[in-house]
């Protein structure tokens, strides 16, 4: 009996034990528990300017320092293509845009879905589509204008059928119910015939001297009419059909002067699992930099930040994962200052982490050396051929998505002293120098084409790559231009070729 006991008593005790021991496991701390969260302060300091020096592009020579990129001086204020539409893509989706959300409706709402027609080159853009409407009895084109500081023109070009509208009345308003008219009158010169239709007819409207509000949006509309016929058919209102390509606003953009957008961006990640844990963006002001606190669970993270000032959001992915976390810039957004990091860190407890944010972009110049008279230019525009960057922090970078079909357009005044321009490349964080393919083309006052030729490098992010040469002299030989890489911009190096 006393065997029995002693045995039971043992058994107990074991029990106890395995019980305690069970206890105890379930409150070890676990890097899931989302119960339990600590501090995390990110602090932002100045923006790192510096690179390692670049390695195996070709032979440099060392020239003399180039002053930073924020002492570049001001450039001459010059109209741009606010928005421009190609109808390439065989969309409404604008190929420049300040804003996204620009946008087509006929007849009393209807959406355009038909971009099949072929359309015609205009302003570096290839023939492509151009965007197709039956039965047009009036267009609206909505445009917001809070990132704009003026605008200039609107312009388009557009035929119909022989059965389809030879005139049109432009009006505009801007609380979307009284219109204004611009142009009462706008005969088709090129009206075609019953056998040869859809000949084109370039319209263009200066607007500078319309008072408008820049808070509020934009509404301008064509009034579709009959117009002269000349040898075209008789006009049929519901089942003639017009084409129109290369609808564009010209202006000054807000960034010109200030950046409208200052937004900081940043997704954290699960290193385990790569599972997004927290993503937001909050903005800040030229003065600073805002304090950026969050709570987060014990555990190891990967995160990256990113800085937008410029006048165009980012395009970044639906976040689901670290791995198809990807950001875009569009290169119409073409002096966006973009810079970022990437960090790792673990949370044990309330703490600091200290970031440095490094350039995501490079700057790109081109400065002209003729002797001759240049004041016959007057638009130059800018297509990159080379595949668009797409930055891929964590995720594979070898994903092809074509080519850019975006352009940038500068009306250039070379009566003044300054004959260079530039603008900024959107490269995300390149450890190996990446090629750079551009188209430029040159256009003169009446939007007359006087030569396009392609220059080419390679660079990373964080340099500053100058073309030097001249602009016309050889008009019909290829483009002789030297090639300047410029690190930590406040160095220089020069490749000729």
């Amino acid at each position: 009996m006393k065997r029995l006991t002693a045995w039971c008593r043992y058994s107990l005790s074991l029990f106890l034990i395995v019980v305690v021991t069970i206890s105890c496991k379930n409150e070890v701390i676990s890097f899931d528990d989302h119960n339990e969260s600590y501090t995390v302060a990110f602090e932002f300091q100045e923006f790192d300017a510096s690179v390692s020096p670049l390695q195996n592009i070709g032979k440099y020579t060392a020239l003399s320092k180039l002053s930073s990129i924020t002492n570049v001086p001001p450039q001459v204020v010059q109209d741009e293509y606010l928005y421009y539409w190609s109808f390439n893509t065989g969309s409404s989706i604008p190929d420049i845009s300040i804003d996204k959300n620009a946008k087509f409706l006929y007849n009393d709402g209807e959406v355009p879905d038909d971009f099949s027609a072929q359309g015609w080159a205009s302003n570096g853009f290839a023939g492509g589509y151009a965007m197709v409407l039956r039965g047009l009895q009036d267009l609206v084109v909505k445009v917001p204008l809070d990132r704009v500081q003026s605008l200039k023109s609107i312009g388009f070009d557009i035929s119909s059928s022989a059965t389809g509208p030879k005139d049109f009345e432009f009006l505009y308003t801007q609380d979307g119910e009284t219109y204004h008219s611009i142009s009462a009158d706008n005969q088709f010169a090129n009206v075609g015939s019953s056998s040869s239709s859809y000949p084109k007819n370039s319209f263009i409207f200066y607007v500078d001297t319309i008072a408008l509000d820049y808070d509020r949006p934009l509404y301008v509309q064509l009034l579709m009419k009959a117009g002269d016929r000349g040898s075209a058919g008789n006009y049929n209102a519901s089942m003639g059909v017009t084409r129109i390509d290369n609808f564009n606003l010209t202006g000054l953009s807000k960034t010109m002067t200030h950046s409208s957008i200052r937004r900081l961006h940043y997704a954290i990640f699960n290193r385990e699992t790569n599972r997004l844990v927290e993503e937001n963006n909050v903005d800040f002001s030229a003065e600073g930099w805002p304090g950026l606190s969050l709570q987060l669970p014990p555990g190891e993270y990967v995160s990256i930040f990113l800085s937008n000032e410029s006048a165009a959001d980012l395009y970044i992915s639906d976040i689901t994962d670290a791995q198809t976390y990807s950001v875009r810039n569009l290169f119409s957004n073409s002096k966006a200052k973009i810079f970022g990091v990437t960090h790792t860190f673990s949370v044990r407890q309330d703490i600091d982490v200290p970031l440095l944010l490094h350039r995501y972009y490079s700057m790109v110049k081109f400065e002209f050396t003729d002797n001759r008279d240049l004041t016959n230019v007057g638009r130059i525009t800018i297509k990159p051929l080379h595949t668009p960057f797409v930055y891929v922090p964590f995720g594979d970078r070898s994903k092809d998505i074509g080519v850019d079909d975006e352009i940038v357009s500068f009306a250039v005044d070379f009566e003044a002293e300054s004959k260079e321009f530039y603008f900024h490349q959107f490269m995300g964080d390149q450890g190996e120098p990446q090629e750079v393919v551009y188209l430029v083309t040159v256009r003169d006052k009446e939007e007359r084409q006087l030569r396009d030729f392609t220059v080419n490098s390679r660079m990373r992010n964080n340099m500053q790559l100058v073309f030097r040469g001249e602009l016309l002299s050889g008009i019909d030989q290829e483009a002789e231009f030297i090639v300047r890489l410029n690190e930590d911009w406040d160095g220089e190096i020069i490749e000729p070729f």
